[in-house]
């Protein structure tokens, strides 16, 4: 690499690491809402009125289960937002 690419790359770096601290509180508060609401209106207005099947049969579980459907969920949604963040590293010219 060349020397005058260091400081555009490290400025780079640091702007992908500072979205990458937003991605995570994204993700974070947006998981946590969506399992508290989701909870919420289960307990008020019942499970027949989810449209979503899937999202249906996971509130008749367990609060385990529940909530380690959120958590394997923002799991996988953290990888996959990993993997874009890597694949910007490997394109971006100056990061070359």
């Amino acid at each position: 690499m060349r020397p005058e690419r260091l400081p555009e790359r490290q400025a780079v770096e640091r702007r992908l690491a500072e979205y990458w601290r937003w991605v995570a509180l994204a993700l974070f508060l947006l998981v946590t809402l969506d399992l508290l609401t989701s909870l919420y209106a289960a307990a008020v207005v019942g499970l027949s009125h989810e449209s979503n099947p899937l999202m249906a049969w996971v509130l008749g579980q367990s609060l385990p289960v529940v909530v380690g459907v959120h958590v394997a969920a923002v799991t996988l949604a953290t990888v996959l937002f990993a993997g874009i963040f890597e694949l910007i590293r490997r394109t971006t010219p100056t990061l070359q």
